[in-house]
């Protein structure tokens, strides 16, 4: 993956909250097993939507997931 792609990635979920005002934040994880658990303390502190940006062992997959809890 090229730094070009990366900073274009990065721009794009930097301003996802803007984009979508359903989302309250970006969240970048190491691993998926974190999701869970950053998602429980999050509706905790701070009801909302937040997107899950999980990047996988494999340097060039990056996988992303959103969790919307109403």
């Amino acid at each position: 993956m090229d730094m070009n792609r990366i900073e274009e990635q990065a721009r794009y979920y930097q301003n996802l909250p803007l984009r979508d005002r359903s989302v309250k934040a970006v969240v970048h994880l190491e691993d998926a097993e974190d999701e869970l658990f950053w998602n429980h303390q999050l509706q905790k502190a701070s009801p909302a939507a937040y997107h899950f940006l999980v990047q996988k062992d494999m340097p060039k997959l990056i996988m992303y997931n959103q969790i919307s809890l109403k």
